[in-house]
């Protein structure tokens, strides 16, 4: 007799046997119970549903989800849960907040971090019938045993019946639900409905989609790899009556690390239970399948079928109707964050506020990140694992962007103004616009990598990852995250661990890192990826451990020396020891520097990663100038600290706009007697270059050098502008003599990206199919007179007319 039948039959035993734990309830109440729980034991995410005397609603409920003709549907072709959602059609859902702590008012969580799960809540419904208002009223249940580990549901079930209250969803936050539990839920037969979580969950990027997921179950909506129905065949044939009882999600076996990686490839190869069966082909981004670490990013939607069986249990009558769930518009509890008389959510229906983050929150109340705000990584970021984001004027916290990954050593600005976050095997992107991320864009378990320290992006928009464990560079394509091979591999003698790669002025890759191997500065061709040997010889100046490298428009190279607590600085031509920048003693308390930044102020930021700040020092003599970011500062209440920062990064989206006063002459201090005429037509959108530089080829030894030769290359390019850079169409001019009607041949070839971090340097990032050349120049101007003039164009009242 199976477990749930055997239940029923003895029920007068008052006990429910599930999973080692009992929960006890009295007799009348036991008729059409259903509970779920989701259990995580560290590698292994799974969830079990057990429900007596529970009889599937109709399958005439469901029209086209159950003909034969839908059971050829795979994941490519799916249908996502889309309704229009106006002020008439959506269904409110008034979310209380039950939370627990000991008698004595200590403990419990945080009151921001259940506002944050509310944001994943909507969030995760943004296409469904559904949104939740969170009641102001926050219950408090200070309780010195219910505070305590929950061994059985016996012991959790008195608190939920005693403080559950009807016609609202009743969440009840706890510090402990046994030590693997995440959540659960109660099922709408019994009398206490109710979802009850563990405080690490609420508001945590790693647990994002668990409210999603388990508020989706008291809709009944079930997983695709249900078992307690019936075990659904890979083939489809019984979706109807097995697993979740929707035919437009595929079937599933459970997911978990060891079959599924962070992108959501499924290589487990498993085959249904059903004789003949194809193998699993999941659809790894529904949210009731998202049973792994990496599914909280991933998930993102619901399929119709889903929605539709979530609203059908909404109709009175039906089987565990949850229909007393939705609530009148209830304008006392409704956000109103303006102060205009009109709740947030009606306006948002109507269109009359964006909510670009579809978190029922409008984007005018909410806070990202500023054209020149300092973003700051952490080594171990924890408890909350997300990235921080600091004023670009005084250094204050102003808020965190919402990623679940930790171990960031360094974060990185993509071309389609995304943070790309090399992490572990995982290179992750968060929208700056939103806050949030948006997906595992990278993941090299399939392909043997080790960890991700860096990232650089080629001018042909292909990504390079640096392997720190395996000490090479991968190529990844920059749209797709297709895998592309090994670049080059990190060949020095003796053990060496990269830490941190950049371009050149001279468009070679150089590489930071220490070990047995030399604590030295590699230098490599970033065409050919040829080894061009030791930049900066080991030892040289005392660096000890390179964490960190930029090369900075005065034509000197800055490094980060990690257990010398200082700044080297290097000639940027040679790599010859210059100076000792930011000095060992005298340097603010400097310890353990990693990532280094030159700001939009010209001054220079370090990540002091053992002493949980950020430090400013002036660009030009290495003056400490105080903290910028102060030890430990900033993060959303309840989610902890700045804890060991490692990457920096300023936000220089839109932070600039091309003007007029950028017309001038530019070069690059290491490449003199060449250089660049930019050109900028604000009124017209474009902007012009020409690039005076030298032809790929070495003249015959003993030729003289003739005014006009043919020889000789002009290059010119013209864009539109697009805030603070252009990409520009290349031309390449010849056969033109000086001062004489010879025919000039124009061909077009390639690309420039021309950007702009201020009015004083910029970058020429070109891209030459037909010479096979690419690389990226920093420039700055040869005078500095039009400076004055370029900054009145930026400034915040010309820029806001």
């Amino acid at each position: 007799m199976g477990k749930c039948r055997k239940f029923c039959f003895f029920k007068h035993l008052l006990a429910l046997p599930f999973l080692g734990i009992h929960l006890s309830l009295p007799a009348d109440e036991l008729q059409d119970f259903g509970q779920g729980v989701d259990v995580f034991n560290g590698t292994n995410q799974a969830h079990v549903f057990q429900q007596c005397s529970w009889v599937p609603p109709s399958l005439a409920n469901y029209p086209g989800y159950y003909s034969s003709s839908s059971l050829a549907q795979t994941p490519a072709t799916l249908a996502r849960s889309s309704f229009a959602r106006t002020v008439e059609s959506v269904h409110r859902i008034v979310t209380r907040f039950h939370v627990v702590r000991r008698s004595d008012g200590s403990g419990g969580v945080d009151e921001n971090l259940l506002s944050a799960m509310m944001l994943d809540l909507n969030y995760g419904y943004r296409d469904t019938p559904f949104v939740f208002v969170r009641d102001p009223e926050l219950i408090y249940v200070d309780n010195d045993g219910f505070f305590a580990d929950f061994p059985t549901f016996s012991s959790a079930f008195p608190m939920l019946r005693d403080h559950f209250e009807p016609g609202v969803m009743n969440w009840f936050v706890t510090p402990k639900i046994r030590t693997q539990i995440a959540g659960t839920w109660i099922g709408p037969a019994s009398p206490v409905r109710g979802i009850l979580m563990r405080n690490d969950t609420i508001g945590s990027p790693s647990f994002m989609r668990l409210p999603v997921h388990e508020m989706a179950h008291i809709f009944q909506v079930l997983h695709p790899f249900e078992t307690a129905l019936g075990t659904e065949c890979s083939s489809g044939s019984n979706c109807g009556t097995a697993g979740d009882l929707v035919c437009d999600t595929p079937p599933s076996p459970p997911l978990f690390p060891g079959n599924t990686t962070a992108t959501g490839v499924y290589y487990g190869g498993g085959t249904g239970p059903c004789v003949g069966d194809p193998p699993y082909d999941p659809d790894t981004s529904v949210y009731m399948l998202g049973s792994w670490p990496a599914g909280s990013i991933l998930a993102d939607h619901f399929t119709q079928g889903e929605m539709d069986r979530a609203v059908d249990f909404l109709r009175p009558g039906v089987a565990l109707s949850v229909f007393d769930l939705v609530g009148p518009e209830r304008p006392d509890i409704l956000a109103d964050c303006d102060a205009n008389g009109v709740d947030d959510i009606n306006e948002i229906l109507i269109g009359a506020k964006a909510d670009i983050n579809r978190d029922m929150e409008p984007d005018v109340c909410q806070v990202f990140p500023n054209p020149g705000d300092l973003v700051v990584s952490g080594m171990n970021p924890a408890p909350n694992n997300r990235l921080r984001y600091y004023d670009r004027e005084s250094g204050a916290w102003r808020g965190d962007l919402w990623n679940g990954m930790n171990f960031v050593h360094q974060l990185r600005l993509g071309p389609d103004g995304l943070i790309y976050i090399p992490t572990l095997t995982i290179i992750q992107r968060v929208d700056p616009e939103t806050g949030r991320s948006v997906d595992n864009f990278i993941d090299g378990v399939l392909e043997g990598a080790g960890t991700f320290v860096d990232l650089l992006f080629e001018p042909s928009g292909n990504l390079l990852a640096l392997d720190n464990v395996n000490a090479n560079v991968r190529r990844y394509d920059g749209k797709t995250g297709q895998a592309l091979g090994i670049f080059f591999n990190i060949q020095v003698s003796g053990r060496f661990a990269p830490k941190y790669m950049e371009y050149g002025p001279d468009g070679n890759i150089y590489i930071a890192g220490n070990g047995a191997g030399g604590n030295a500065i590699y230098r490599f061709n970033a065409t050919t990826g040829e080894a061009l040997g030791a930049f900066v010889s080991a030892g040289s100046g005392g660096l000890q451990t390179g964490q960190g490298l930029v090369f900075h428009t005065d034509g000197f190279l800055y490094v980060s020396n990690g257990l010398g607590n200082n700044i080297l600085r290097y000639h940027a031509d040679t790599g010859a020891f210059d100076s000792e920048f930011v000095p060992t003693a005298g340097n603010g308390g400097l310890r353990n520097p990693h990532s280094l930044r030159f700001g939009p102020d010209g001054h220079l930021y370090v990540a002091s990663r053992s002493t949980h700040s950020v430090k400013r020092y002036d660009g030009t003599s290495g003056e400490f100038l105080g903290d910028f970011v102060a030890p430990g500062s900033g993060g959303s209440p309840g989610t902890g600290q700045l804890n060991e920062p490692a990457g920096l990064l300023f936000i220089n989206r839109e932070s600039f706009v091309m003007n007029a006063g950028l017309n001038d002459a530019w070069f690059n201090i290491l490449t003199d007697g060449q250089g660049f005429f930019i050109t900028v037509f604000p009124n017209l959108g474009i902007v012009s270059l020409a690039w005076f530089t030298y032809d790929t080829k070495l003249p015959p030894e003993g030729a003289i050098a003739n005014l006009g030769d043919i020889g000789h290359r002009w290059i010119t390019a013209v864009g539109t502008i697009d805030g603070d850079s252009s990409v520009m169409d290349v031309t390449i001019t010849s056969e033109g003599l000086f001062d004489t009607p010879t025919t000039i041949v124009r061909v077009s070839d390639g690309t420039i990206t021309l950007t702009f971090n201020d009015c004083k340097s910029g970058t020429v990032k070109y891209n030459i199919p037909s010479i096979n050349r690419q690389g990226l120049v920093p420039i700055r101007r040869v005078a500095d007179d039009n400076i004055a003039l370029c900054e009145a164009f930026t400034s915040p009242e010309v820029l806001s007319r």
